[in-house]
């Protein structure tokens, strides 16, 4: 493993984090798959290693983050799991409906096209409250939303990373989330990761615009407070109405409409044709 260097930075504060952290990566390779900071947790537990407390977990989680977060070894972002989240992937692998519509032809398969291909720039949706992805997904057409769920992973935010990092096109991401110092502080934790980490990887630049709920906008559509919660207004209190016209809103300002028209025109005769030839097969 990789010895503390100039390149790589990090390193771990006492040498019973050291032990913590060394023993924790022969658990992570003991399995052909991801596991996640529970799963290690436990197996450190097993170890004597830390107590079965809430503060032995806290210690794992944070130690572990700064091992992913500070490149220590071997360690990366995306070693461990999520278990909880997942982006809403809809726009596809191909750059042209003459490419979607060969991979059809060949494969046999639904295979989607990306309506964003050549725009100006590609928009991705990242927001706060988990349970609103169905409202993210009618008012937010043809861009891949990454519903955070309170507080995201390390390994979730390097997914968006990479997406933003892959991108042939200049990336902005369309934060939504509730007007309180936490929903700042989460917008504000993932921008600082996400934007670094797709720098690191293709030196790609990321525009991160935060859309609301602003205190203002919440004074204008006289959103009631969070109960117990002076001055925190939470997106969940948005009527449907409300809530679309302020996704809709940053999508017209953002998104590459006339690309998006272009792109979505020709698939639709790209898919009549598949159609044609699926209706042939015996």
């Amino acid at each position: 493993m990789t010895e503390y260097s100039e390149d790589n930075p990090y390193r771990p504060s006492s040498a019973k984090r050291r032990r913590l952290i060394d023993r924790a990566w022969e658990h992570v390779q003991s399995v052909p798959y991801k596991v996640s900071v529970r799963w290690v947790f436990y197996r450190l537990l097993q170890d004597g290693l830390v107590v079965g407390k809430k503060r032995g977990y806290t210690l794992v989680q944070d130690t572990l983050g700064d091992a992913r977060k500070g490149y220590y070894k071997l360690w990366r972002p995306d070693t461990l799991a999520d278990e909880s989240r997942s982006p809403i992937v809809r726009t596809g692998r191909f750059g042209t409906p003459k490419g979607w519509y060969a991979a059809l032809k060949q494969y046999g398969l639904s295979m989607s096209f990306d309506p964003q291909a050549g725009a100006e720039q590609r928009v991705f949706v990242g927001f706060e409250a988990n349970a609103m992805a169905s409202q993210f997904q009618q008012h937010a057409p043809h861009v891949d939303l990454y519903p955070f769920g309170g507080f995201p992973s390390i390994p979730y935010k390097w997914e968006l990373a990479e997406a933003v990092a892959c991108s042939a096109e200049p990336a902005v991401v369309l934060y939504f989330g509730d007007c309180d110092p936490t929903g700042k502080h989460i917008a504000d934790n993932a921008e600082a990761d996400v934007t670094r980490w797709a720098d690191e990887q293709t030196g790609a630049e990321c525009e991160w615009v935060y859309v609301g709920l602003t205190e203002k906008q919440a004074r204008r559509y006289k959103v009631p407070e969070a109960p117990g919660k002076p001055g925190v207004f939470q997106w969940e209190a948005l009527s449907d109405g409300q809530a679309g016209e302020l996704i809709g809103g940053a999508m017209k300002g953002y998104l590459d409409h006339e690309t998006i028209a272009h792109n979505l025109a020709q698939a639709g005769r790209a898919e009549l044709k598949v159609k044609k030839w699926l209706a042939k097969m015996p």
